[in-house]
This record gives C-alpha cells, sequence and structure tokens, in this order.
C-alpha cells in the first residue's frame, strides 16, 4: 500500500460517517421535481450529498448570486452533475418548480467561498443552492476496500519491499569498493609507466647526442686518416706538391656552403664536379681560395675540383652545371665546390 493510499485512508475513516450523513437527497429514487425537493428539505434546511462518489453541501430555500447560466434539470442531482462537469462551475441553484439549474461560475471552483449565499422564507422555497464540498473524500465502499488491504499486508509489507533494494544496495557498495581499489590501482600503475616512460625517453634523447658526438668524431678521424694517407703517400712517391696543405679543409668544410663574389657554392671533399659531364674547360695553379674567386669571376665557369694529390695543375675549371657532385676515385683527394644555383651569363 502506497502512502498516499494510507494517508487516504485515514481520511476516509475519519469522515465515514460524515460521508454517509443525508445520502438521500441525491440518489436517483429521491424523485424529480418538488418531490425531490420535499425528500432533501423537508426535515432540514441544509445537508451534505453524494453524486458519483464527490460530495456536495446545499441549503435549503436558498440560492448563490450571481448566476451566470441557466440550464434544464428535474432533480438536484441533475443540477449538482451539471455544475460538476462544468470546469468554471462554483456552485449552483435548483429551482425545482421550474426545473431550472442556474450555474454560478468562476475561474477558480476554490474560490466558491466568494460568492454570496442569500436565504428567505418567504421567496425561497423550491430553490435549493448547492456547493462541492472540496474537502469530499470517496464513499464509505471504497474506504472498506484499502481497510481490507491494510489488514491482510499489515505494516511488514514495506519492509519485504525494502529488503531486496537493502541487498541491491549493499551489493553496490560492495562492488563499487572494488572499483575504487582497482581504479587506484590502475592510476598508480599509469603513473608508473608514465614515470618510465620519461626516463626512457630521456635516455634514448641522450643516446641519440652520444651517437651524434660519436658520428662526428669518426667523421673527424676519417679525414685525419685520409689526410695523413695521402702525406703518406705523397712522401712515398717523393712528389709533394706545394698545395697539399689546402686538403686540411676537410673534412670539416664537407657539405659546408661558402659565398665568394656574390656566388655560393657548396664544398664537397673527396667528391666534386663529374667527369661524366664532359664539361673541363681547363686548369690554373691556384690557390683553393683563388681557385674559386677565379670561378665567381668567370660567367661561364659551373665549378670547380681542386686536386691535392697529385702533381697536376690543382684548380680545375668546369663550363657545364649539375647540382649534385660525382663519386671521383678515392686517390684523386680533391676539394669540390659547386654554385647552388646554376650561373647564368
Amino acid at each position: 500500500m502506497t502512502l498516499a493510499n494510507l494517508l487516504s485512508l485515514l481520511l476516509c475513516l475519519a469522515l465515514v460517517e460524515y460521508s454517509t450523513a443525508n445520502l438521500d437527497c441525491f440518489s436517483s429514487a429521491s424523485g424529480l421535481g418538488s418531490t425531490n425537493y420535499n425528500n432533501c428539505c423537508s426535515d432540514q434546511t441544509s445537508g451534505h450529498a453524494e453524486v458519483n462518489g464527490v460530495q456536495f453541501d446545499y441549503y435549503c430555500g436558498s440560492w448563490f448570486s450571481p448566476t451566470d447560466s441557466t440550464l434544464e434539470a428535474s432533480s438536484a442531482r441533475a443540477c449538482a452533475q451539471l455544475c460538476s462537469i462544468d470546469d468554471t462551475c462554483a456552485a449552483s441553484t435548483w429551482q425545482s418548480d421550474r426545473n431550472r439549474c442556474h450555474l454560478s461560475q468562476l475561474s477558480d471552483k476554490m474560490d466558491s467561498h466568494k460568492l454570496k449565499i442569500q436565504t428567505s422564507p418567504q421567496y425561497g422555497t423550491g430553490y435549493i443552492a448547492i456547493r462541492e464540498n472540496i474537502q469530499s473524500v470517496p464513499p464509505a465502499s471504497a474506504c472498506q476496500t484499502w481497510i481490507n488491504e491494510a489488514i491482510t499486508n499489515g505494516t511488514d509489507t514495506c519492509t519485504k519491499q525494502m529488503e531486496p533494494i537493502q541487498k541491491a544496495r549493499d551489493t553496490f557498495e560492495r562492488e563499487n569498493q572494488i572499483c575504487n581499489t582497482t581504479l587506484r590501482r590502475t592510476q598508480e600503475e599509469r603513473d608508473q609507466l608514465d614515470g618510465d616512460n620519461t626516463k626512457r625517453g630521456q635516455t634514448i634523447d641522450k643516446l641519440q647526442r652520444e651517437k651524434k658526438t660519436l658520428d662526428e668524431d669518426n667523421k673527424r678521424l676519417n679525414g685525419t686518416v685520409q689526410f695523413y694517407e695521402t702525406i703518406l703517400l705523397l712522401e712515398d712517391n717523393s712528389k709533394r706538391p706545394s698545395h697539399w696543405k689546402e686538403w686540411k679543409r676537410c673534412p670539416e668544410v664537407h657539405h659546408e656552403e661558402i659565398t665568394v663574389g656574390g656566388v655560393t657554392y657548396k664544398q664537397y671533399c673527396n667528391q666534386g664536379v663529374a667527369a661524366a659531364l664532359n664539361a673541363f674547360r681547363d686548369s690554373v695553379a691556384l690557390s683553393f681560395d683563388e681557385c674559386v674567386k677565379s670561378c665567381s669571376d668567370l660567367p661561364w665557369c659551373q665549378g670547380i675540383n681542386y686536386w691535392v694529390s697529385s702533381s697536376r695543375t690543382p684548380c680545375g675549371r668546369f663550363d657545364k652545371w649539375r647540382e649534385h657532385p660525382g663519386n671521383l676515385r678515392f686517390t684523386d683527394y680533391l676539394i669540390g665546390a659547386i654554385p647552388l644555383k646554376e650561373k647564368r651569363p
């Protein structure tokens, strides 16, 4: 049984006596017209009656004022019903001698107390003023069902209904505690992994820096080995040209850019203008810097090969351009310089 039903039951029990009094006035057996009026008012000036479970108060020899509309009604019961089905009707007056029902209409039925009820022993005979009892309850017959239900079920019904709810709540609390513990452990593991990943990243960065340092050291070492191999080769052949010292530039200048006379070159160690181009123009006895300068001054010069390991004239100049150098023989030991862009006359 719900709380609402229990409250209705208590109200019903308190008002059973009130709701069972004087029900004959609005019964279908109380007659029509003046007969109905006499059954309602012969022994009293007011009373209570019921229509379809709704309680009404009625007053004999009285009428409500003002009235807004008039309908046909042959009994007090019919007049009460006409007002009950009208949402704007706050009260009604039944005129028994003419079978008329006068409706008093308001926007809110709860304001029915604002209507004026008039009584006159001389002129009120045959009139019954009818007003719905806002606090009325269902008939006594309806109360019996709730009484039987309360006796049958008793107060333990709520406890029985609460048992599965309490069990479900206890289960939820246990599962929630397990979930929170698992979540906390997962977060701790995630934090540990994040810390490990950070350390791993730092280690990788350190190794990459060390590798770069080793690569640079190896590059310098390889250049030094090549340099001294060249020296030994030249000394063994007793042919030591004056321009061999230019090789000291390598390997540091490999892939470095220099700008001479407004022309930017990329330098190469043991790489230069490819022989396959058939672009050799001439060679002159100049230092490396002078050789590059001469190429910048000549409109046709598209690159140089500077040989340091032989007695040939070191500054070779070429009149065809290719962006990428060619790979020459290891024993050539040359320094190449090629413009980044082809020179236009």
